[in-house]
């Protein structure tokens, strides 16, 4: 595999581990750093509710002590999901609605990582590239038309998925999608976004050249 196309697969699997990781961190720090400054002027009921997410100490009758519970391991719920939960604690207002441009932008990132990470081989031919069930085309009827393509593929008759797919303007639509999440997500909870964090990745060129 080249290394153009290895490192947009690095970039899709590492921004989907930054877009889980910060939601991870929103319940963690709630459990255990109320008084982060993190949290800047967020209600103090806020952050309580977003710590029993993450660990709540309960004891039944029959229990001596309290018993750690961790809700989220419980109800297992997916990426997006975490962030609905979160934006529940503020209001049932605050939630992304499951059509709009950047909730979709997400979706289609994380499902694209799962195509990476979840790797099927499928049979090579017409019949089954064009088919619903094919996951290269579904990943090519999400995808195309929404970064430039792979230069490095330009006129070969490989599939979109993997070939055509994987080049800098998959790397750079992958971070701009979960920078504008992250930030729109920061705004509905009203957290205090340290803008500086993502300043490298908003610099990104709109292209590179191809020597």
């Amino acid at each position: 595999m080249k290394k153009d196309t290895c490192y947009a697969m690095a970039s899709v699997v590492y921004t989907v581990m930054f877009v889980e990781a910060y939601i991870n961190e929103l319940f963690c720090r709630a459990r255990f750093e109320v008084k982060n400054k993190f949290f800047g002027n967020l209600d103090s009921n806020i952050v309580s509710r977003l710590a029993n997410f993450w660990e709540i100490d309960m004891k039944t009758p029959t229990q001596e002590k309290p018993r750690n519970y961790r809700i989220l391991d419980a109800l297992k719920p997916n990426i997006l999901d975490k962030y609905q939960l979160a934006l529940l604690t503020v209001s049932d207002k605050k939630l992304f609605d499951r059509g709009e441009y950047l909730y979709q932008r997400i979706e289609i990132l994380i499902n694209l990582r799962n195509a990476i990470v979840h790797y099927k081989p499928e049979p090579w031919g017409d019949d089954i590239e064009k088919s619903e069930e094919s996951s290269r085309e579904k990943v090519r009827k999400n995808l195309e038309g929404k970064f430039k393509e792979n230069p490095f593929a330009e006129g070969v008759q490989n599939p979109f998925f993997p070939d055509k797919c994987f080049g800098y303007g998959c790397a750079k639509w992958a971070v701009n999608s979960s920078v504008e999440f992250i930030e729109e997500f920061s705004k509905k909870m009203g957290l205090k976004l340290y803008d500086e964090w993502f300043q490298e990745a908003k610099r990104l060129p709109e292209a590179i050249k191809v020597f």
